[in-house]
């Protein structure tokens, strides 16, 4: 059988308890999550893709996995 697996992207600019909870609920349904953290260039950051990314690290469980992206949207 084939891993199931899912791609939560946003900015995470912070990373709230309502995205940990989305996190840790796409891990009841899939083997793994990838949590794409996303630059937007219409918007300025409080936080740099690496401190978003330790962020998503410190708070989500093991089987998620933090991964930065750029994005014009």
């Amino acid at each position: 059988m084939s891993e199931r697996f899912a791609v939560l992207p946003g900015s995470f600019d912070p990373l709230t308890n309502g995205h940990v909870s989305i996190i840790e609920r796409a891990l009841n349904l899939f083997d793994a999550v990838v949590v794409a953290v996303t630059i937007n260039v219409r918007k300025t950051p409080v936080f740099s893709v690496e401190e978003r990314m330790q962020m998503v690290r410190a708070a989500a469980p093991a089987r998620a996995t933090a991964r930065a992206r750029s994005s014009s949207s």
